[in-house]
C-alpha cells in the first residue's frame, strides 16, 4: 500500500543511495543484507511503511547494492505514476485498501502483518472490484473458501503448516474476512458515501463471522514436569516465571530489570503492549519467582550480559550462527527473544515432550486458574491477579462456572453462620446482649484469650 506523492529528489535520491552534503562522503546505503542460510545477498528497504525484499542472485555487495537502487527507483516510481485517488464517490477495492492503510495501517504495532494480510484480501476479493458491488455474500464466499482450506493468493508453501491441512482456523478466517468491513467502513467515512456491505440480520446472533470457542487449555501439573525435562534452563525460566506472574507473551520477552522492584518484591508491566497508552499492572512475586531472577542476574553478569535497568530479564541462546545487521552471531549467545521466537522455542519443547494443543498464552491461563484454587475458589482473587476489569471475563478466561463459584459462597456462607452462631452462644454465656457494647468487647477479648470462637466449652 503506498502514498501517491513523490518529489524529484526522492527519485534522485533511490538512484544515487541517499542525499550527499558537501564535504562528506557518502554513505554505503544500508538496503542490502545476507540471510544466514543464504550465500547470496538479498534487498531490504521500507517505502511507506511496506518492506520490499527480494534475491539478487549475486555474492558482490557492491552489485547487489546497486541492484538495491534500481529496485527502490522502479518501487518509488511506481508509486508515483499512480493516478490520485479521487475524493469523493465509488472507488476499487485496492484503492480502498491503500486508503486503509495509508490512514489506519501504516501506524499500527502489527503493520508487517497487516499489509501482507491486505495485499491478499484484496486479490481474494478482487482488486478492481468496485466498493459499492460488494456485498456480505462476497465476504461469506472468502469464509467459506478459507474454511475448506483454499490458501489466499499471495501465501506460498514455506512458513509453518495448518494445524489442520484441510481448513484454516477459527480466528485467522475472522482476520481476513474482518478486513472486508473494516476496509468499506473506513472508505464510507472518507468519501463521505454508503455502500452494500450491510444486510439486516435475521436474529440476533446472525453474524457473517465464525464462531470462536472460547478456549479452556491449561497446563496440567504432569506436563509442566514432562516440559521441565526437555527444555533448556533459559526457556524454562520464562516458562516457570510466567506460571507465577501471568504475562503475556510480549509483556514477558519485554521485561526490563528496571521493571522489578526488589524491596517489595514485585514486578510492574503493561497488561497489553499493543495499546498506544498502556494500562500498568503490578504483581507480588513469589519466592519462586524471586529465586529465578536471582539466578537470571546471576547468570547474566557471569557472562558479561547487561544488567543496567534497560536491559532484557529473559534471552535465549541461539541454536547456530547466523548474522542480524550485518554482525555475525554464534551459536550459544543469549540474544534479546522476540515473542516469535518464545512461541516457536516452546511449540519444539511440547512436540518433545509429547504435549498437544498447548500454546505460550495458555500458561497466563494456567497462573490464573491456579491462583483462583489457591485461594479457595476467589474469584476476586484471580480477576486482580490477571488484570480484568470485570469479573465476567475472568470467568470466562478461566472456564469457571456460575455453579462452581456459588457452590463456594455457599460453603463460606455456611461456615460465617457457623462462627457467628459459636459468638453468639459465647457472648450470651458472657450475659451480654448482642449488638451491645459489652458484645463486641467480649468478642475481640474472647477471641484472643476469653471464651470466643476457639474457647466455647
Amino acid at each position: 500500500m503506498r502514498e501517491v506523492s513523490m518529489t524529484t529528489r526522492e527519485l534522485k535520491e533511490a538512484k544515487t543511495g541517499g542525499s550527499k552534503k558537501s564535504g562528506q562522503r557518502r554513505k554505503t546505503p544500508s538496503w542490502v543484507y545476507k540471510p544466514a542460510k543464504s550465500s547470496f545477498w538479498w534487498t531490504c528497504f521500507d517505502v511507506d511503511g511496506k518492506t520490499h525484499s527480494k534475491n539478487t542472485y549475486t555474492r558482490n555487495r557492491r552489485a547487489a547494492e546497486k541492484i538495491a537502487r534500481e529496485h527502490r527507483a522502479e518501487v518509488l516510481a511506481a508509486r508515483a505514476a499512480r493516478p490520485p485517488v479521487a475524493l469523493k464517490g465509488d472507488l476499487t477495492f485496492s484503492q480502498a485498501a491503500e486508503l486503509y492503510w495509508n490512514d489506519i495501517g501504516r501506524h499500527s504495532k502489527k503493520s508487517g502483518q497487516l499489509d501482507a494480510d491486505l495485499e491478499r484480501i484484496v486479490l481474494m476479493v478482487g482488486p478492481e472490484r468496485m466498493c459499492s458491488t460488494i456485498t456480505s455474500k462476497d465476504r461469506i464466499d472468502i469464509r467459506t473458501r478459507l474454511r475448506d482450506g483454499i490458501r489466499p493468493p499471495g501465501i506460498g508453501k514455506r512458513g509453518r503448516p495448518l494445524k489442520d491441512p484441510n481448513t484454516y482456523g477459527t480466528k485467522r478466517i475472522n482476520d481476513y474476512s474482518d478486513l472486508i468491513p473494516r476496509i468499506i467502513h473506513h472508505a464510507e467515512v472518507m468519501r463521505e458515501t454508503t455502500f452494500n456491505l450491510r444486510r439486516e440480520r435475521r436474529h440476533p446472533g446472525d453474524s457473517d463471522r465464525e464462531k470462536e470457542g472460547v478456549r479452556h487449555r491449561k497446563l496440567k501439573f504432569e506436563e509442566q514436569r514432562r516440559l521441565e525435562k526437555v527444555m533448556d534452563r533459559d526457556l524454562a525460566d520464562m516458562v516457570l516465571f510466567d506460571l507465577e506472574t501471568g504475562m503475556r507473551e510480549e509483556a514477558l520477552c519485554t521485561l526490563t530489570w528496571g521493571q522489578i522492584e526488589w524491596s517489595l518484591c514485585e514486578v510492574t508491566f503493561p497488561l497489553k503492549t499493543n495499546k498506544r497508552d498502556p494500562v500498568m499492572h503490578t504483581v507480588d512475586l513469589t519466592e519462586e519467582a524471586m529465586a529465578i531472577l536471582y539466578r537470571r542476574l546471576a547468570m547474566h553478569e557471569a557472562e558479561g550480559v547487561g544488567v543496567t535497568s534497560d536491559d532484557r530479564v529473559f534471552m535465549l541462546r541461539l541454536l547456530k550462527d547466523n548474522t542480524l545487521n550485518g554482525k555475525t552471531r554464534h551459536a550459544g549467545d543469549l540474544v534479546p527473544v522476540s515473542p516469535r521466537l518464545l512461541i516457536d522455542r516452546f511449540r519444539k519443547a511440547c512436540d518433545a515432550a509429547l504435549i498437544d494443543d498447548l500454546v505460550v498464552h495458555d500458561l497466563r491461563r494456567t497462573a490464573g486458574r491456579r491462583v483462583y484454587d489457591e485461594e479457595g475458589s476467589d474469584i476476586e482473587a484471580a480477576r486482580a491477579f490477571l488484570g480484568h476489569v470485570d469479573i465476567e471475563t475472568t470467568k470466562r478466561y478461566l472456564g469457571v462456572k456460575g455453579t462452581s463459584i456459588n457452590k463456594h459462597l455457599r460453603r463460606r456462607s455456611a461456615r460465617a453462620r457457623l462462627a457467628k452462631a459459636e459468638l453468639d452462644r459465647a457472648a450470651a454465656n458472657a450475659g451480654a446482649a448482642p449488638g451491645t457494647r459489652e458484645h463486641a468487647l467480649h468478642l475481640v477479648v474472647g477471641g484472643r484469650n476469653g471464651p470466643g470462637p476457639t474457647g466455647v466449652a
